[in-house]
């Protein structure tokens, strides 16, 4: 039985299939074609697709009738202004209570009052209803340059408004100095206390500037330092005049320098000038922190003014040091003094010559030749102060020495010199026994006499105590800033004031010349109402225009080179080398060939010992890097020789030696006749005898 049901299902299946498709089909065509259309819901309602559109369109119609006709409920608002100005006209102490007292409305003149106040430039014209545009600083003026090398302990100058103006010079170390480290002609300078511009009022005479003073004992670290000081006059009066011309409100004219820029052009080797390049100001100037205005345009406010407020008040607190900032303390090399601005006086304390007293374990030597030609190499502007003034001429026919033809005869000037002049020899002989100690204390003797002692053996003894205290690791003395001398501002108008830039990223033995700006706090920052450039308030500074160029300065290589002698059937020239050692200078001699380089390394004396108390000799690179090209024998040349009226000129013959120039490329003649007298090789000399 189940064999034939299984047969009829294989026999009629695709029948049974193709059936049951069909019937499917049919119901497909009832339910979707024939029987009733497509509907959706709508505002509860079933509707085909025909009629969504209209039942919309009704519904639409319904909602904007009952919009248009749609009415607020009435409401009523209290009278807040006429309540508030009932309970006013009581007064104070009135209350519902009728039986308190009350307060009369208007309460009856005590007195009659007085007239406006008025107060000529305080206007607020200028901030109300004129339409302001920034003014641009003036130039400075009357540059002036000033270069020199020295071991200083580089200490960074700060501006945060801890450190006070000192304005007094340490005894012992800077002394009879007047502004810009002039000799005043007197002894020690100690004004103590004094009145600050600034409403800084009296202050404590103790320096503060930078990082507080080493510890006794601590080591103090130097570094040797070209630099090049950059002086000039600002005309802080006639600012303030053009700010008054631009409609400045007069407690907004007075203008306050927040820095000064310099920008420098270097000799090239053709004689033309480099492209004007900004100077990196380096750990000589004072570095100010100062912070950005901080605006926010979605609500027009002005969001740190209590800190642009406060800055402010830093700069002006600090203008002396802004614009006239201390250089380092200098441990050996050149003394740094102001440039020779405009209207200053200038007191040379090298012009005049001395007799400084038997020179110690040297034999005595005949008169001096005068120096009969100037230099050959360029003249170097400040710095060193070259002159030819040695140690003072010698009694002809004897040694070196005092003229000491008897009793001075009780005047006290001469018994002073007299005994500065001993003091200085006593300093020079513990110097060269390395005697640090009793050299020091021999040379502030010199130092403290004032008007007795030669400037010229002053200047030499701050230079023996500053490389003795290096060498015996004096730690006692010298802050890590110098002592700030009195604001400096020029003597016929006390409105232009001098402000210098110090640029200690100099390359010694190259030349430059430079120009300067001040940037100006922007008196109207933060005040967009008064200016006609809403921008410009966002500014914190204004630039200043650049002044015109200064003359060009050289700064003080690393090495001097000296035509000494010749070998003519060598071909050589026999050259002096100084070289510029830790702080002083030491010389070495060479026998140069034409192609070669002058100097070399050489194995000297330190002036050290070592545990066993032999003495250290150390190698030291003598070569200046210029390169011998040609040596000429017996050559004519043209002297000029000083008279007692007037000078003639003499002819002689001299070796002359041309050289390539390694600090500019250019190519320079030392004639030997020259290098003899010259200048610097004297001044070299001279102070080599300091140690």
């Amino acid at each position: 039985m189940v064999g034939k049901i299984v047969a009829f299902l294989e026999a009629h299946v695709e029948k049974m299939v193709l059936g049951g498709a069909v019937l499917f089909v049919l119901y497909l065509a009832w339910g979707y074609l024939i029987a009733t259309p497509h509907t959706t819901k709508l505002d509860g309602k079933d509707v085909t697709a025909g009629e969504i559109a209209e039942s919309v369109l009704a519904s639409a119609r319904t909602l904007d009738s009952a919009v248009k006709n749609a009415k607020a409920d009435p409401f009523t608002v209290e009278p807040y202004a006429t309540e508030l100005r009932k309970r006013q006209d009581k007064g104070i102490l009135t209350s519902d209570d009728t039986d308190k007292p009350a307060i009369p409305p208007v309460l009856a003149r005590a007195a009659e009052f007085g007239r406006k106040i008025e107060v000529p430039g305080l206007e607020q014209s200028s901030e109300a209803g004129k339409q302001l545009v920034l003014a641009t600083p003036m130039p400075p003026m009357g540059l002036e340059l000033r270069a020199g090398r020295s071991v200083v302990i580089p200490d960074p100058l700060k501006i945060d408004g801890s450190a006070p103006q000192a304005g007094f010079q340490q005894p012992g170390l800077l002394t009879g100095r007047g502004p810009g480290g002039r000799s005043t002609g007197g002894g020690l300078i100690n004004i103590g206390p004094r009145q600050v511009p600034g409403g800084r009022g009296f202050q404590d005479p103790t320096p503060s500037f930078g990082s507080p003073a080493p510890e006794p004992g601590s080591e103090i670290k130097t570094r040797e330092t070209p630099w090049v000081t950059v002086g000039a006059y600002y005309e802080k009066g006639a600012q303030e005049k053009e700010f008054l011309n631009a409609n400045y409100a007069q407690y907004r004219a007075k203008p306050y320098v927040v820095r000064t820029e310099a920008q420098r052009q270097e000799l090239l080797a053709n004689g033309e000038w480099s492209e004007w390049a900004d100077v990196t100001p380096g750990d000589a100037m004072p570095k100010v922190d100062l912070p950005d205005i901080a605006y926010d345009p979605s609500v027009k406010r002005y969001l740190n003014k209590p800190e642009v407020a406060a800055a402010l008040q830093l700069i002006k607190t600090d203008q002396e040091r802004i614009m006239q900032p201390p250089f380092f303390v200098v441990r050996g090399g050149d003394e740094w003094e102001l440039p020779p601005l405009d209207g200053l006086p200038i007191v040379d304390d090298e012009e005049e010559e001395v007799d400084e007293g038997p020179k110690i374990n040297e034999p005595a030597q005949g008169p001096r030749q005068p120096i009969v030609a100037p230099p050959s190499n360029p003249t170097v502007r400040g710095g060193r102060g070259i002159r030819g003034g040695g140690s003072g001429p010698t009694i002809p026919g004897g040694g070196s020495g005092i003229r000491n033809a008897g009793p001075s005869g009780g005047d006290p000037k001469k018994e002073a010199r007299k005994q500065a002049i001993e003091d200085w020899n006593t300093a020079r002989q513990h110097m060269r026994a390395k005697e640090y100690a009793a050299a020091i204390e021999a040379a502030r003797k010199v130092v403290q006499a004032g008007d007795g002692a030669p400037p010229l053996f002053q200047k030499r003894a701050r230079k023996l105590i500053k490389f003795a205290e290096s060498r015996a690791g004096t730690q006692a003395g010298p802050t890590p800033r110098v002592a700030e001398q009195p604001f400096v501002t020029r003597p016929d108008d006390k409105n232009t004031e001098a402000l210098w830039f110090h640029d200690d990223t100099v390359t010694p033995g190259k030349t430059y010349r430079y120009r300067l700006r001040v940037v100006l706090w922007n008196r109207y920052a933060e005040q967009d109402k008064a200016l006609k450039d809403a921008e410009d308030a966002r500014k914190l500074l204004v630039s200043g225009e650049w002044s015109i160029p200064s003359e060009p300065v050289t700064v003080p290589p690393l090495t001097h080179f000296f035509l000494a002698a010749e070998n003519a059937s060598k071909g050589t020239a026999r050259f002096d080398v100084w070289k510029w050692f830790e702080g002083r200078w030491i010389k070495e001699s060479f026998d140069v060939a034409v192609g070669e380089v002058i100097g070399g390394v050489r194995k000297i004396k330190t002036g050290e010992t070592d545990s066993s108390g032999r003495e250290v000799r150390s190698d030291v690179d003598f070569t200046t890097g210029a390169v011998l090209l040609d040596v000429r024998f017996d050559e004519n040349i043209e002297q000029r020789q000083g008279q007692k009226e007037g000078y003639r000129m003499r002819t002689q013959q001299s070796s002359v030696a041309v050289c390539l120039n390694p600090a500019d490329g250019r190519v320079i003649e030392r004639v030997r006749a020259f290098d003899r007298y010259d200048p610097t090789r004297q001044e070299l000399e001279d102070e080599a005898e300091l140690f």
